[in-house]
This record gives C-alpha cells, structure tokens and sequence, in this order.
C-alpha cells in the first residue's frame, strides 16, 4: 500500500506545478487588454500620428502599387 504522507507530498508538489504553470502562462503583455467588447466602438490604445516622411512614404508605395 503507499504511505498517506508520501502520496500528500506528491499531491503537494503537483499542485505547486500547475499553479507555477498557470501563473507563468500569463504573458505580460496580454495583461490589461479589452475582454468587454462594444459591437460597433473601438477600445483598444489609441493609433500614434504618421510624421510627415511617413505619409509620404505610404503615398509612394501606394503609387508605385497602383501601376504595377
């Protein structure tokens, strides 16, 4: 027959694991993003403005895809 404590200690163990696993499955990244979603309204960060040399440079690729 197996011994109550050893089998206690290997529950133990295992339940360590899989709260260390689950804990580490959450990238820090993923953190703090938008679960509530709104049919028809945008909630993520707001876009960052394009510069100048960037609008110009999107306006020639958009060109040069145009005619090819």
């Amino acid at each position: 027959m197996r011994s109550d404590g050893k089998f206690r200690a290997a529950a133990a163990i295992w339940c360590l694991a899989a709260v260390a696993i689950t804990l580490g499955a959450c990238r820090e990244e993923e953190r703090g993003r938008v679960l509530n979603y709104q049919k028809g309204v945008y909630l993520g960060a707001e876009d960052q403005a394009l510069n100048q040399e960037q609008l110009d440079a999107l306006r020639y690729r958009a060109t040069n895809q145009r005619f090819q």
